[in-house]
Order: C-alpha cells, then sequence, then structure tokens
C-alpha cells in the first residue's frame, strides 16, 4: 500500500504534468518552461532536498517573474523562487514523511515568535477579509508570501545537518553573489543609470528594483567582511576583501539612498566587534574616502549627486524633517506613508490594521506594518527580529570555530543594515532581500549544533 507522502508526491508531478500540457500548448513558452522545470525540481528535490535547496539558492536572485493578476495598488507576482520554494516545501514534508528516522521541525529559538508572527498575519487579515478591508484573493496570497520565507527558514535548519553541506550552501550564494555582480557591471557598462538584479526590470515602468539589489547585497556584504576578519589564513581573507571591494560599484550604482544610509551602521558594527583585523577595516574606509573621488569621480559624483538631490530638487513641494528640507519626490512619498502610517492609518485601526494589502503599495517596512497589521502586528515584528539579533550576539560570543563566528557576525551587521534601510524600503517583504535574509538566519541558528564543541573540522581554503 502506498504511503500518503507517495501519493502526495505523485499527485503533485500528475498536476505539474497537466500544467505543462496547458501551458505548452499556449504562446507563453515561459510558463511552459517554469512548469517544466518544477517536474524537474520536484523530482530533485524529493530524492535529496539539499540538492533542492542549493537549485533554490541560485533561483532567489536569478529567477523571472511572471503577474498573474493586477490589483488596484498592488500586483500579483509569482518569481520562479516562489514557485520552486513552495515545490521544496511540498516535497520536503513528503520526504520527511517517508524518512521517519529524519524527525519533526528542529527547535530553534525562533520558532516561537515566529509562529506568534504569522498567526498576527492570517488572524488580523482574516478580521480585514470579515470587515471588507482587502480583496479576499489577493491578501490570501500575500499573506502566503509572507509566511514563505518562514517556510525557508523551517526547511534550512532542518536540511542542514553537517559542515559538509554548509560549506555547499556557502559556496553556492557565493558563485551567486558574483554572477549577480558582474550581471550589474555589465548593467553600469551599457549606462544604466541605476541598475538592478537580474529579471527585476519593470518594463510598464521603465524601471528596475535598485533598492533591492541595495538590500541584496547588504545581506552578503558584511557576511563576506566578516569572513575577511575571520579567515582562516591570509589568502583566504584578502581573497574575502576582493570579493567584497568588487560589489562596491554595484552597490554605488543602485543609487539607493536607504542602501546607502544602512551601509554606514553595517560597517560600524563589524568594526565595533571584530576582534581580528579591525585595523584594516579602518585604513580601507579612510583610504576610501581620500581616493574614491581622485580614482572614481563619475561614481562618486553620480553617488554625492543622488543623496544631494533629496535636499535641492524642484521647490514644488517640500516637507520639513527634523529641521532639513525634502524636496525630492520619492523621499516625499516615502514621508506621506510614515504620515499616514500615524495620523490616518493608526488613528483608525490602531490594533489590528487594515489586513495585508489593506492599506495598498508602501515602500517603508514600518508605515506597512503599522497600516497592515497595526502596533501589536509591528511590536510583534519587532519582537521577531529582536529574538533574531539576540541570538545571533549569543552565537558569536559563544563559538570558537572562525566560519561560525564570521557567519554570526556578519547577521548581527546584516540585520542593523536592513533596520536602517527598512525606514525608506519595504526591505522584509522584498524577496530578493528576505530569502537571502532568512537563509542566513537559519543557518547561524544551527551553528550550535554543527559545531558543538572545540573539536572542529579543519579549515580550508577550497570550498572554505
Amino acid at each position: 500500500m502506498l504511503k500518503p507522502a507517495y501519493i502526495l508526491f505523485i499527485l503533485g508531478i500528475f498536476i505539474l504534468s497537466i500544467a505543462a500540457g496547458k501551458f505548452s500548448s499556449s504562446t507563453d513558452f515561459l510558463i511552459s518552461l517554469i512548469a517544466l522545470a518544477g517536474i524537474i525540481f520536484t523530482m530533485i528535490s524529493f530524492r535529496r532536498p539539499e540538492h533542492g535547496l542549493i537549485i533554490l539558492i541560485f533561483a532567489m536572485l536569478l529567477s523571472p517573474e511572471i503577474i498573474l493578476a493586477r490589483f488596484p495598488g498592488r500586483a500579483v507576482v509569482v518569481r520562479l523562487d516562489d514557485y520552486l520554494l513552495f515545490i521544496l516545501f511540498i516535497t520536503w514534508l513528503a520526504y520527511m514523511s517517508v524518512k521517519r528516522e529524519t524527525g519533526v521541525f528542529q527547535k530553534t529559538p525562533l520558532n516561537f515568535p515566529i509562529t506568534v508572527y504569522i498567526i498576527i498575519c492570517i488572524v488580523f487579515t482574516g478580521r480585514a477579509m470579515v470587515l471588507g478591508f482587502v480583496n479576499p484573493a489577493k491578501s490570501s496570497f500575500y499573506v502566503i508570501k509572507y509566511i514563505e520565507y518562514f517556510a525557508l527558514y523551517a526547511m534550512v535548519v532542518n536540511i542542514v545537518k553537517d559542515h559538509r553541506f554548509l560549506k555547499q550552501i556557502l559556496i553556492s550564494a557565493l558563485v551567486t553573489y558574483l554572477i549577480v555582480n558582474v550581471y550589474a557591471y555589465v548593467l553600469v557598462a551599457k549606462g544604466v543609470p541605476r541598475i538592478y538584479a537580474p529579471f527585476d526590470y519593470d518594463v510598464a515602468f521603465k524601471s528596475g528594483e535598485s533598492a533591492a539589489l541595495g538590500g541584496y547585497l547588504l545581506v552578503i556584504m558584511p557576511v563576506i567582511l566578516a569572513l575577511f576578519c575571520y579567515g582562516p589564513s591570509t589568502k583566504f581573507s584578502y581573497t574575502m576583501l576582493g570579493f567584497f571591494l568588487f560589489s562596491l560599484i554595484p552597490f554605488a550604482y543602485t543609487l539607493s539612498r536607504a542602501s546607502f544610509l544602512a551601509f554606514v551602521p553595517m560597517y560600524l558594527v563589524i568594526i565595533a566587534l571584530a576582534t581580528k583585523r579591525r585595523l584594516p577595516l579602518i585604513l580601507m574606509i579612510l583610504v576610501g574616502l581620500i581616493f574614491a573621488p581622485i580614482f572614481f569621480p563619475k561614481t562618486t559624483k553620480d553617488v554625492t549627486n543622488r543623496i544631494t538631490e533629496t535636499f535641492q530638487g524642484a521647490d514644488m513641494e517640500s516637507k520639513s524633517v527634523v529641521g532639513v528640507r525634502i524636496k525630492e519626490t520619492s523621499a516625499l512619498l516615502r514621508l506621506q506613508n510614515w504620515n499616514k502610517a500615524l495620523t490616518d492609518w493608526a488613528v483608525k485601526q490602531p490594533f489590528f490594521g487594515f489586513g495585508i494589502t489593506g492599506v495598498g503599495l508602501v515602500d517603508a517596512q514600518y508605515p506597512l506594518i503599522i497600516g497592515e497589521l497595526g502596533f501589536i502586528g509591528l511590536g510583534v515584528f519587532l519582537w521577531l527580529l529582536y529574538s533574531v539579533l539576540v541570538n545571533a550576539i549569543r552565537i558569536y560570543n559563544s563559538m570558537d570555530y572562525w566560519l561560525a563566528k564570521a557567519l554570526a557576525l556578519g547577521l548581527i551587521a546584516a540585520e542593523v543594515a536592513l533596520l536602517f534601510q527598512s525606514i525608506a524600503v519595504n526591505t522584509f517583504i522584498t524577496v530578493r532581500i528576505a530569502e537571502p535574509f532568512w537563509l542566513l538566519v537559519a543557518i547561524v541558528m544551527v551553528l550550535p549544533g554543527l559545531y558543538p564543541s572545540k573539536k572542529v573540522p579543519k579549515a580550508s581554503l577550497v570550498g572554505i
């Protein structure tokens, strides 16, 4: 008799096959290709979830998107990595059911705050549906998208069980990072004013998601800097430093002011907490400030202009914030979001909000949460991020192995950076940022289980 997991697996293959056949007869070749890729990915992931996770890591930044529907205020968009993550989660559950020795969900310090936040999203949005604040189909879709990041976290903490596979994950993430940066240099060479990640260009608006690329780099760059600080050899450390320097031009040409703002505390956290190679970090930033205008005059000018236009834009409309007058349009829109959140949405629905998608598109994380989930939701969200930060600091202080310390320090600095970027970007629901971030969180949370004592694997440059 077939086990339920096998039945689920076969049924999934059957559905995907029907979808592939349906789409292959249509004119949309991309959808057909994605459906077929899903079938192959399902078979790979069911046999070895580890291989599915490696593929997903590449897809996080190298996957196209499909607009399923457009609603007022926000379109329903599915990326290939959303699709693969859903498939991987289902096949992973089936795999766990078949391989009973795999066990249940791993206990981590974040399980409880994550569970509470998921319940808040579901319950508060369900309430909004009953009250007519949201479109049920649209909001249900985005609730699932919010939860998928935590599904990724749950899978990673269960799948990563040894040092060897951790190395494979890190190598895959590093290769993806290099591909993204090479793509960015191509855009810079073409003269694209503001660069973006692969497949992140919106034809309708004739622009790319530059802040998303900036946020992604803010997740990866601090990890690379931390690897520089704690690398087991001089050669390894300065290779990591080269990777970091390689991403500075792409980061600059995102022209994302929120990302520039977040870079400063990120770098300061690395300097403040690192116990090794701190002096080179300090010298590097001083040398950069002195010589960047000489060796990279155009880049320096473009970045400076982008920052100063916030305060020197057209004087048609302006607003004063703590004595500083803001004149640039996109910055003013973000101020309007903050104003709406505190003087409109918080007044009308202070505790439970209007539900997910209930306030439309908001390009700032904290006002968005206030509008969607109220101050209760904001409090739980901040509690979750506080739990991540506290546990990352605990792991950083308790670990002796260089790789573990580097990853924990990288997470601390990355989260601080994203907290600052979230002032003006909806960082934690942007797939290009949130997926790498929660992957990093999961990796750091399993480190105590991988390195429970001072007897750790021998370090090597090849494969870390």
